[in-house]
């Protein structure tokens, strides 16, 4: 089966081509790429193991001629063997090592020498085959990235590097490569009959051998990367959303699939059509595995499956889809603080729960205790976070900034700014300076104006969370 799966490698060669900027001097643009799997899922996930292959192809871009190709992958699998364009092996080196300047983070890194180079411009191809398992990566601090190839759950996805990452052994490498521009993907999966991969990629043909199942998959636009979920997924489909959930979870499934629907009408009435028009997936996932969004596809924390209680959740991924892309190789994120007040707004809204008060209260009291501890946290501005790797902040003092705009310009006004915000930016993506900017120049007076300038760019969130009481008490100081 092997055989057909990397014989497929040489039918793609010369399909896509979307350029990909894939480390942090721009050293290659990525502009293809085919990845096959063949995976064997087992109940100890230390008894799972693959095999697979990636053709990726790409130009080089460094300004002058280059040797060595450098590959990063999960330190659970290995490289038996790397090819070049014209079928000739490449020798290359691995070891697995920190990452610099994150050294929590161990991968495989990979050397390939091409022996006379590439020059600049130049367009290469390469195969690369490897194997093995895949191991959590939960001590490198991404405490979500714990998959395996187990019988109940696995994930393919750029975290766990369970394919080849084209970048540089460092920190920096890395981001930049989780920044890159969108590009056209495809890839060839067989796997035990039963299993569905349930991500970013659609299945354009499943065949059946042998109590093995493979799926040809094809993204239908652009993608950042792959995103591939893989489980016994059952399926639900309606008009614009396709639920796929875990064993046992049809009737949570309808569920969530009804309030899906309700949202995206919702935020549609607000915002207008979502930036995204690829057909909304969401997918389950165990609990603790990260829920995280992307263009056409929601990874859903299977918590929010099963509760009402838990649809903020819902709420707070699927107002991401409106949301421009922050061009930063370290982005303040500063979408969480939206998202987490619109899935406030959304519950207020959807089901009446008249908690909007209390979540307010509640971000700003969590905001104090974090400023308490950490008084460094306080001086930082809002677009700083990434920068200082503070990020997280963003879902507690980044909240209370937009609740802040919420009270400052009152309901339907912050709504019409976010509306007309995320249509201007809905292309070009918005940096935290432009960002800034946009809203200061949009405050009602000069008071709102200088909360705006002082939080997100002067550092003084801290200052004003110490001086006042209570959330009330703050918006009652900046309000005209």
């Amino acid at each position: 089966m092997m055989v057909r799966l990397f014989g497929v490698l040489l039918l793609l060669c010369t399909i896509f081509s979307i350029p990909l900027k894939a480390s942090e001097d721009g050293y290659f643009r990525l502009l293809n790429s085919y990845l096959a799997l063949k995976l064997h899922l087992a109940e100890n996930p230390k008894d799972g193991k693959l095999v697979g292959a990636a053709w990726i192809r790409f130009e080089n871009r460094t300004g002058e001629k280059v040797t060595k190709i450098p590959l990063l992958l999960n330190p659970g699998l290995k490289v038996t063997k790397i090819v070049a364009t014209k079928g000739q092996p490449l020798p290359f080196s691995q070891q697995t090592k920190p990452i610099k300047d994150w050294p929590k983070l161990k991968l495989n890194a990979v050397t390939a020498d091409t022996g006379q180079g590439i020059k600049h411009k130049g367009i290469y191809e390469i195969t690369v085959n490897f194997e093995g398992s895949i191991e959590p990566l939960t001590e490198s601090g991404m405490g979500y990235v714990r998959e395996s190839l187990s019988s109940d759950f696995t994930i393919f996805r750029f975290e766990n590097f369970g394919y080849p990452v084209l970048a540089k052994p460092t920190d920096a490498a890395i981001s930049a490569a989780g920044q890159n521009q969108n590009y056209y993907q495809s890839a060839t999966l067989e796997v035990p009959e039963g299993y569905v991969p349930a991500g970013n990629l659609p299945i354009e043909k499943k065949t059946l051998l042998d109590k093995r199942v493979t799926y040809d998959l094809k993204s239908e636009t652009p993608i950042p990367f792959l995103m591939l979920p893989i489980a016994r997924y059952g399926q639900i489909k309606r008009e614009n959303i396709t639920v796929n959930f875990l064993e046992g979870g049809r009737e949570n499934a309808e569920k969530l699939a009804l309030e899906a629907e309700r949202t995206l009408a919702l935020f549609t009435r607000w915002f207008g059509p979502s930036p995204d028009r690829n057909r909304l997936a969401i997918t389950a996932i165990p609990e603790g595995y990260g829920s995280q969004r992307m263009p056409g596809l929601i990874i859903q924390d299977e918590a929010a499956f099963k509760s009402a209680s838990n649809y903020d959740e819902l709420y707070h991924e699927i107002a991401h889809l409106w949301h421009p892309k922050e061009p930063s190789l370290k982005p303040s994120r500063w979408n969480e603080g939206l998202a987490m007040l619109m899935q406030a707004i959304a519950a207020d809204t959807l089901q009446g729960t008249h908690g909007l008060q209390a979540f307010k209260e509640n971000r700003f009291s969590r905001t104090r205790d974090q400023f308490t501890k950490h008084a460094d946290y306080g001086t930082t501005p809002l677009a700083n976070y990434g920068d200082k790797g503070l990020t997280d902040l963003s879902y507690s003092s980044g909240a209370v900034f937009f609740a802040m705009l919420h009270d400052l310009l009152g309901h339907d006004r912050f709504l019409t700014l976010i509306r007309d915000m995320q249509q201007e930016f809905a292309i070009s993506g918005a940096s935290t300076g432009t960002f800034a900017t946009y809203l200061m120049e949009r405050m009602p007076n000069r008071k709102a104006e200088d909360f705006v300038e002082g939080w997100f760019l002067a550092g003084g969130a801290g200052q004003d969370i110490q001086a006042t009481e209570s959330y009330a008490a703050l918006v009652e100081k900046y309000r005209q």
